[in-house]
Order: C-alpha cells, then structure tokens, then sequence
C-alpha cells in the first residue's frame, strides 16, 4: 500500500515536470522574442549614452593630440576603453565581485557599440529604433 502511494507520487510529479517543460518550451518563442526587444533596447541606450559622452571627449583628442576618436579603429576603442572603466565603476560601486567573466562583458559590450556605431547612428539618423524592421 505504502509502496503504491510512492510509486504514484514519482510518477504525479514526473507528469508534473515535463508538463512544465512543455509549457515552457511552448513560452520559449515569445521569451527569446522579449529579450532579443530588451537587449536592442540595452544596446541603443548605450549608443546614446556613449555618443553623447564621446561627443563631449572627442574635441579634447581632436586639439590635443590630432586624434579623432569617433571614427574607425579609434571608436572601437574608445568605446571598449569607456565600457570597462564604466562597467568596472558599477560593480564596484554596487560592491559586486569584478571577475574575468565581468570584464569580458563589459569589452564585449564596448565592441559591438563600437562596431554597430555606424549603422546605429544611421538608424538614428532616419528616425527608427534599432531592431526595427521598416522595409
């Protein structure tokens, strides 16, 4: 008797999981649809955040140094270089641990608002957000 409740009990909550996981398998779509909005939405706030920084930096290596920060390799870089020190900045202030994951984020994030500088001011420039899709 007590052998059968038990027997029951695993296979209720096996039914149980995989009846979750076809849920959430069947909510996956719509879930990677949401973050695919929210990291456009991430990476246009940096865009902005970072061009308007930049902007105010650019004319400073522009005199001192003849160095025009806001085109080519030297975006890139600059954007990289701001993503970390920016970055870094927030995880220590906010008291997290700075670990190579963290630093590895936060280059990663200065490269691809470095790489995708161009086309993103572009779409600023026309009017739509980035991600959207207006043909």
């Amino acid at each position: 008797m007590f052998a059968n409740i038990l027997i029951f009990i695993f296979f209720f909550s096996i039914n149980l999981f995989l009846l979750a996981l076809a849920g959430a398998l069947r909510l996956f779509p719509s879930f990677l649809k949401s973050a695919r909005a929210l990291l456009y939405e991430f990476m246009g706030w940096s865009f902005k955040f970072y061009q308007i920084i930049l902007g105010q930096i650019a004319p400073f290596f522009q005199n001192r140094w003849g160095l025009y920060i806001l085109e080519g390799s030297l975006r890139i870089l600059s954007t990289i270089i701001l993503s970390l020190i920016l970055g870094l900045l927030i995880l220590w202030i906010l008291g997290l641990p700075i670990s190579a994951w963290t630093v590895g984020l936060c280059f990663l994030h200065g490269l691809v608002v470095g790489l995708v500088w161009g086309e993103v001011d572009h779409a600023a420039a026309e009017g739509f957000r980035m991600g959207a899709n207006f043909e």
